[in-house]
């Protein structure tokens, strides 16, 4: 290969590692976690050869961080319940913020497969480390228009941020998951981009967080993943 179309390629990988919204807000920006964790770069590898050998083609690509790398644990029956002759692969990673899952994409994760659903859910840790409602609304703008220039086949499934009660959260995170989850309400356009809301269906009539669909205040157990299958596949089937 000559030194242009290197160079060509490298400038093309650089442009695509940046996204930057449609309204000119926050730039997302591909960032790994090699250095915070030791098991993450292995896995991110094990994951790209595991797509260059695998099918091509899915009927549901699954994106976002623990809560939805936690199908494969404590949502893996209501999944078999709800999708189980649904061809799937998850791309969900513990502890990724918006920026970590777009550095897997752009790094081998988002290539070599088209689908026909692409289910994200992402934005929780960037609470988690005191983001603003704003900055993570934005970021998710990024996000989800990576998925459709690179995806255009398919349609995505956005599901709005889950409310949590753990001490990680921070002050006012509840106030901070309502903001993006409100502005995040404008990538919305039913066609190629629908919702999936089930925040309700986690909370008390007095806002409070039902505990016992939880593991932790923050992941749901077998019981919270099984409102989510079941809602989800509501969404899916209208597709």
């Amino acid at each position: 290969m000559n030194i242009k179309v290197l160079f060509a390629l490298s400038i093309m990988l650089m442009v695509s590692m940046f996204i930057k919204a449609d309204d000119g807000g926050i730039t997302l920006k591909a960032v790994d976690r090699g250095r915070e964790k030791a098991w993450w770069m292995p896995r991110h590898e094990r994951t790209v050869e595991s797509i260059a050998g695998g099918a091509k083609e899915y009927d549901i690509v699954l994106i976002g961080d623990s809560i939805t790398d936690f199908w494969s644990k404590s949502g893996a029956r209501p999944w078999r319940e709800k999708f189980g002759d649904a061809k799937t692969l998850n791309l969900g990673v513990m502890g990724d913020r918006i920026e970590n899952i777009y550095w897997r994409l752009v790094n081998g994760e988002g290539q070599g497969w088209k689908a026909k659903i692409i289910m994200l859910l992402a934005g929780t840790n960037n609470i988690g480390k005191r983001a603003s409602g704003e900055t993570v609304a934005e970021l998710t703008e990024g996000l989800v228009k990576y998925l459709r220039e690179t995806h255009p086949e398919a349609k995505i499934v956005l599901v709005k941020i889950f409310p949590r009660a753990d001490a990680k959260a921070g002050a006012n995170a509840k106030d901070r998951i309502d903001e993006a989850n409100r502005l995040t309400e404008k990538l919305i356009d039913s066609v190629n981009v629908v919702k999936l809301d089930i925040r309700q269906s986690f909370l008390n009539d007095d806002g409070s967080l039902k505990e016992e669909l939880f593991k932790d205040k923050l992941h749901p157990n077998e019981a919270g993943y099984r409102i989510w299958a079941a809602a989800a596949h509501e969404v899916i089937e209208k597709l």
